[in-house]
């Protein structure tokens, strides 16, 4: 027995005529024993020393230590995992929450547990009032509510209980865990869902459009299909340069560059040259289609059908009072221009004639030269942020 304090318990017996008590561990060390030390009380009533009692208390013990650490391990788990645990009584309407369900709730433990006092969002009480009643009465609860915290953020909080009958009456065991994260999940993908459904619906009359007009402009089968191809290449590159920045708006270097590469023209015979400018989904497309067209003109017939031709593209904010302009210059050099009207507009002609974004068009003798304008209507706020794109 492992019981060094026993002269010292039993000289206090013998001064204070009180028991003591104590657990000691016996020569085993997995054994426990629970020790009583009492004043000893002759016939004569006289205190004649102390009486020392043992008492086996090793299963107890590791029974409460098991209970103990499982305790431990079961507020942990709840603590990594996010999801508390709580009982409600249905007969007294007492509940029960473990200290996980006070954090969620962000609440304290001495707050009271009612459905009117806890910090529901004001468009969500009345679901919570009814979802509770419901409760009641059916013996399942699995809702959602959104809280309000006490740094006035909102909190998505899901709690799912099922009744459970007991000699002490009904009462429902259930857990309350933080879905925030998974509520915002959903929302984005509504709205990425919302906004694939736009860009197919935009993507689809862009393309439409694209095969009506290269019916007009085209002169047989052959150059019909290699028109679209083209054009159709031009659109797919610049979805797969949204696809790959993962951006709302597109740097127009990044897109002059990637149609002029498509070219394979040869370094020297190419200038691009301009400040940062990020431009909008729709506004890409057109910029796309319309340096397309003027590539393919250019490959075809001005300046990167010479090896003496150069192709200059650059381009500048304009501002003015009210809004600022975007103006792209392209022009091509060491070429002559033949100044015969054309018997009929292109596609390209008609691309940019039906985009009043897109303006202006000049031919000069010694070269050809085109200037494209975009306008924008930036509110000073937009001006202050060019991430939003024009």
């Amino acid at each position: 027995m492992n019981y060094p304090e026993l002269q010292n318990d039993a000289r206090k017996v013998l001064r204070t005529l009180a028991q003591v008590e104590r657990e000691v561990s016996g020569s085993e060390e997995d054994r426990q024993f629970l020790v009583r030390v009492l004043p000893y009380r002759s016939v004569d009533n006289f205190i004649a020393g102390v009486v020392v009692t043992f008492l086996d208390i090793t299963i107890p013990s590791r029974t409460e230590a098991a209970l103990r650490s499982s305790e431990r391990r079961f507020s942990e788990a709840q603590q990594l995992a996010g999801i508390g645990v709580w009982e409600w009584n249905l007969e007294t309407d007492l509940r029960w929450w473990s200290p996980v369900v006070h954090q969620l709730w962000g609440v304290s433990s001495e707050a009271a547990l009612d459905e009117s006092s806890l910090p529901v969002h004001p468009d969500d009480r009345e679901k919570l009032a009814d979802d509770f009643a419901r409760a009641r009465q059916t013996g399942e609860l699995d809702h959602e509510w959104r809280v309000i915290l006490p740094d006035r953020s909102v909190r998505w909080l899901a709690s799912t209980g099922r009744l459970e009958s007991t000699p002490g009456g009904r009462r429902m065991l259930g857990v309350t865990q933080d879905v925030t994260l998974r509520k915002q999940t959903e929302n984005r993908l509504t709205l990425l869902l919302g906004e694939l459904q736009h860009r197919v619906r935009n993507i689809l009359g862009v393309v439409r459009s694209l095969v009506e007009r290269s019916v007009r402009s085209s002169t047989s089968i052959h150059d019909l299909a290699q028109n679209l191809s083209g054009r159709l290449d031009s659109l797919a590159r610049t979805q797969n340069v949204f696809t790959r920045v993962g951006d709302a708006a597109l740097d127009l270097e990044e897109l002059v560059r990637d149609e002029l590469t498509a070219a394979a023209p040869r370094e020297e015979q190419i200038e691009v040259e301009g400040p940062p400018i990020r431009l909008r989904r729709e506004a890409s497309e057109t910029f796309a289609l319309a340096l397309h067209e003027l590539t393919t003109n250019a490959i075809k017939y001005g300046a990167l059908s010479d090896p003496s031709g150069h192709l200059s593209v650059t381009w500048r904010v304009v501002r003015t009072s009210l809004k600022e302009r975007l103006s792209l210059e392209w022009r091509e050099t060491g070429v002559r221009a033949v100044n015969i009207k054309p018997l009929r507009n292109g596609f390209g002609r008609d691309l940019i004639a039906a985009r009043p974004a897109l303006r202006a068009r000049r031919h000069h003798l010694a070269g050809i030269r085109a200037r494209r304008r975009a306008s924008a209507h930036r509110s000073a706020a937009e001006q202050q942020d060019r991430g939003s794109g024009w």
